[in-house]
């Protein structure tokens, strides 16, 4: 998929693909997607120095949540970001996939 650039403020305001088209579009898709607002975007892959310091992220922050309630988590789970807000059709939210997420309680899902 390529790269989706930025529409003016008019165009946004009607979403491209719902959060369910694009959930259920995810799990057959092979490279992961990021939805923001109806428009669904490629996720670039990533440079020798951004996968070190992911790892060093990971070695770093692993031993301090030992013995918390919250655990950590890696590069292909898909968070929603902020609230999400329907209006009639329209859906503006983010789903996205951080690179590290700490959760802290029980996990929460969309469907």
């Amino acid at each position: 998929m390529a790269f989706v650039p930025a529409q003016d403020a008019v165009q946004d305001t009607v979403p491209r693909m719902t959060v369910e088209e694009s959930l259920h579009q995810e799990r057959l898709a092979a490279a992961r997607h990021e939805y923001l607002d109806g428009s669904v975007y490629a996720m670039a892959g990533e440079s020798p120095d951004h996968g070190r310091i992911c790892i060093n992220l990971v070695l770093s922050l692993g031993p301090q949540l030992r013995d918390t309630p919250c655990a950590l988590f890696s590069k292909d789970l898909k968070v929603r970001c902020g609230l999400m807000v329907r209006a009639g059709q329209s859906q503006r939210g983010l789903f996205a996939s951080p690179d590290l997420v700490v959760v802290c309680g029980p996990l929460q899902f969309h469907d």
